[in-house]
């Protein structure tokens, strides 16, 4: 008990630490999101005829429920991040450009 104690405590620092660097916490955000489309893909709509008779009453499940808001941010996520990094590109490249030119 204790082991998984430890274990627990070691892991919690590791992500703790992680998620204060915004690159990390990109990376975070990726790998949750990517896991949850995963998970999602084999517990509430599986395929088949089996699947698709049981994702009408999986679908609204808490579970799945929990697992779409994570694809969901994760998605809305990664887009905003990407149009930060591009607007800031573009900040860097126009500054450069103009100091060029004075």
């Amino acid at each position: 008990m204790d082991k998984i104690k430890k274990d627990t405590t070691v892991m919690t620092d590791i992500i703790s630490k992680l998620i204060k660097n915004p690159i990390g916490f990109y990376l975070m955000w990726v790998l949750s999101h990517y896991i949850c489309v995963h998970v999602y893909v084999s517990y509430c709509a599986p395929m088949g005829m089996k699947g698709f008779l049981t994702s009408i009453f999986m679908s609204s499940t808490q579970i799945c429920h929990g697992l779409s808001w994570v694809i969901y941010q994760g998605g809305h996520l990664m887009f905003h991040m990407w149009v930060l990094l591009g607007g800031w590109l573009m900040t860097n490249i126009i500054k450069t450009v103009y100091n060029k030119e004075e």
